[in-house]
Parts: C-alpha cells; structure tokens; sequence
C-alpha cells in the first residue's frame, strides 16, 4: 500500500507536467503563425502572405480606413514583394544590401519619418519587426507630406536554400492636410513602382526580375466583408545584384 501511494505521488506532479508542456506546445503554434496566413514559395520557403499588426495576430487593415470604391469593406494590407539576395554574408548585411539598393534606384527610395510603425510579419515560422532602422518610419519615394507617396515595409532577412528572403508590403498613399492623416489609394501601383525603381537602378544595375508568385492573399470582390484593393494576387520577385554600393 505505502507503495502505492508513492508512485500516485510521483505521477501526478509527472502527469502535470506533460499537460502543461502539451498546452505549451500548441499555444506556440498558435502564436507561430495565425491559420491561413502562411503561403509556401516554390522552393519551400514558407512565408507570411500578410503584413501584420504589431500584435503579431492581426492583418494590418490601412489604419481602419475604407473605402466606398471597394464596398466599404475592411482592407487587408499583403505581402506583394520578396527580395532575394544569393550575395549577402548575413541577415544584417543582407538587410543593409536591401536599403542601399533602394537608396541608388530610379527613382531613390529612402526611409522617411512620420508612417504608422510597429507592423510584423512572419518568415519560415519567425515573426519579424519592421527592418527600417527608426521607430515609425517607412520605405518611400517621397516625403511624408506628399501625393502618391510609394512606401512600402519589410521584414527578414532569413537564409534558405542559398539564399537571403525579406519580404515587402507596398502600397500608394496620399498626405490628406485637413485630417492630418495618409490615405491608402493602391497596392499596385507602389509595388510596380518599387520594382521598376530597382531594375532601372544605374548606381546598383543587375538587379534580376524573377517569376511571379502567389501568395494566395487576393481577396475576391464576393467577400462580404474584407477586401484587397486593386491588388492582383501578384507578387513580385527581385534578385539582389552582386555588387551594391554600400555607403556606409
């Protein structure tokens, strides 16, 4: 009996354990990566197909905004471009190759002060902060204050399969004076912008258009309730160059 006793002991604080590493375990793979979010690349990369709200959980939504063009319903902001850089010795160095490739396109994408910040996204199962190296800054062809403003968010670097994937969330926007605020007004045009820009560059020519992907975030117009824009569903792929002019 005294036997007993000791091993219900023994496995009662044994069975806790392995519940509580169980319950663990899948809050875990709940929080790597909301449901549905993920989209495989070609090669196996497994990477967000949403541009996320700082909680890590939330599809960022264009600050709230909607617009009567696209039924009033919520917009979802995507991932519409991925960088590949074979030439890159590091995830920092990879993404420091990133902005000064943007920094010597045509025209120069630099990073601008005065965009809302904080978004996330996720690469093979690691969520990552924004890469622009000041609080709520972003990506842009122009100033803060402008029309048509091209910006755009990325995230990474992550190595796979010889090479180094960050990913990019584009859109156009425009400076509205009277409500002290940007206005989302398009997914494609920033995104065509951005690839443009970086194959026309003469200060880092070389840069390599590659196939087209989808991520599988096209919104149909028949959801009732969320919607995409103009976007598409797709998503463009650059090579890196081998050479970039690194200023710093």
């Amino acid at each position: 009996m005294k036997r007993q006793v000791n091993l219900l002991m023994v496995r009662k604080p044994l069975l806790l354990v392995l519940t509580c590493l169980i319950v663990l375990s899948f809050s875990f793979i709940a929080f790597a990566m909301p449901t549905g979010q993920g989209a495989t690349l070609p090669n196996g990369l497994v990477v967000d197909a949403w541009m996320l709200q700082s909680d890590g959980v939330t599809v960022a939504n264009c600050i709230g905004q909607t617009f009567s063009q696209y039924g009033n319903k919520i917009m979802q902001e995507m991932i519409n471009m991925v960088w590949v850089d074979p030439y890159a010795t590091s995830s920092d160095n990879a993404n420091a190759r990133f902005r000064e490739a943007l920094a010597g396109a045509n025209p120069a994408i630099g990073q601008s002060a005065m965009h809302t910040g904080g978004y996330t996204t996720y690469i093979q199962g690691t969520e990552f902060q924004e890469n622009c190296t000041s609080p709520n800054t972003a990506f842009a062809d122009k100033s803060w204050y402008n029309t048509n403003i091209h910006h755009a968010r990325a995230w990474g670097a992550v190595y796979y399969n010889g090479a180094w994937y960050i990913t990019v969330a584009t859109s156009t926007e425009s400076y509205i004076w009277y409500d002290f605020t940007h206005v989302w007004t398009s997914f494609n045009t920033s995104r065509d912008v951005f690839k443009n820009a970086l194959l026309s560059s003469t200060v880092n020519p070389g840069a390599v258009q590659l196939s087209n992907l989808n991520l599988g975030n096209l919104i149909p117009a028949s959801n009732t309730t969320l919607s995409t824009g103009d976007f598409d569903g797709i998503t463009v792929q650059i090579q890196a160059p081998k050479t970039i002019n690194m200023s710093k």
